[in-house]
């Protein structure tokens, strides 16, 4: 699902002049890249309909200008469960639903 994600937010990105999507309606603008709202859905979260959140300090942001993209958080695994969650990291859901490798 992040794979899906992060590949529709790169391609709005492409047609937006390089701009990140809104962090407001980030679910709104890549929906037509990613073409299905079961993406938006965590597996490790099932009663979550909406199981991410968009980096609000990325909104409208120009690609270009991201000091280190590939260790840049863009989205990330929420525990708002609303669509077009938005946050600066503070709805991590606590411990985390994926253990790590």
């Amino acid at each position: 699902n992040l794979k899906q994600l992060s590949l529709g937010i790169i391609q709005y990105a492409q047609d937006n002049d390089m701009r990140l999507p809104d962090a407001d309606k980030w679910v709104d603008e890549i929906m037509p890249y990613v073409k299905n709202e079961a993406v938006f859905r965590d597996p490790a979260a099932p009663d979550l309909k909406w199981g991410y959140a968009f980096n609000r300090a990325l909104s409208g942001a120009a690609a270009a200008a991201l000091e280190a993209p590939a260790l840049t958080v863009v989205r990330f695994e929420s525990s708002a469960g609303t669509k077009n969650a938005t946050a600066a990291g503070t709805s991590f859901p606590p411990p985390g639903r994926h253990p790590r490798l």
